[in-house]
């Protein structure tokens, strides 16, 4: 069955889609218990890893609106995008908290903190709150609503190759036919049996519809990398 099918692999760690599926919809209901609501932004600042897929979908589950970062930018960076997008939420690794808070001028009302170690949140902030503690919770209710194909699904940063980036907007619809697209390209993609390396970051535009969103729309395995190091030939040679 689809649910016990390998869905992520991050190192020697793998979850099934139904696993997957009870992350998403458990983080889908801390998210809004901390407020999250149709159409809110939801700052991610993460590598790749199982946390950043999760947390993805649970933000689509609402309807609310992805806003991809790369977690190696500078204070100055993240903070010419928040002021941008004005969101007050985010989900952010660990090893970028201390850049993202380092002057204290973005102004955010919950920080939810990733540590890919499955340590703690620093104390002395109420407004830090870790990622376990949303994906141990009830899921989300049903009667949550759900959106609809012409809601804003995630505002995606570029600037091509020259100039600041600009925040371009996508709805799920123009999602699901991107992926939609490009499948028919790949038509020997089989269901269930395909292995994604995802070595390009799931915040960049083409790590994410081919990295994650067309790997789940043919059930692959996909294989996390954070970064581009000898342990992409690594797993290559072992899995």
């Amino acid at each position: 069955e689809a649910s016990e099918s390998p869905a992520v692999q991050f190192f020697d760690k793998q979850l099934t889609y139904g696993q997957l599926g009870e992350q998403v919809a458990r983080v889908a209901a801390g998210l809004h218990r901390l407020g999250v609501r149709h159409g809110d932004r939801v700052a991610l600042v993460m590598p790749n890893c199982p946390q950043h897929v999760a947390t993805l979908f649970a933000v689509f589950r609402l309807g609310a609106i992805v806003v991809e970062h790369n977690p190696t930018y500078t204070h100055p960076e993240l903070k010419r995008h928040f002021d941008d997008h004005g969101a007050r939420i985010v989900v952010v690794w660990d090893g970028a908290l201390e850049r993202l808070l380092a002057e204290g001028d973005i102004p955010l009302d919950h920080v939810v903190v990733v540590s890919l170690a499955e340590e703690g949140v620093p104390a002395g902030d109420d407004r830090l709150v870790s990622w376990s503690e949303l994906a141990t919770g009830d899921p989300i209710d049903d009667s949550v609503p759900r959106p609809s194909p012409e809601d804003t699904a995630c505002i995606q940063y570029t600037s091509g190759t020259t100039g600041l980036p600009k925040g371009a907007i996508l709805t799920h619809f123009n999602l699901v036919n991107n992926v939609a697209q490009i499948h028919v390209w790949l038509t020997e993609l089989e269901m269930r049996k395909e292995r994604f390396y995802a070595v390009l970051p799931q915040f960049h535009v083409f790590g994410l519809t081919v990295n994650t969103l067309l790997a789940v729309r043919v059930q692959a395995l996909m294989v996390l990398f954070p970064q581009l190091d000898g342990s992409v030939t690594e797993a290559m040679v072992t899995t």
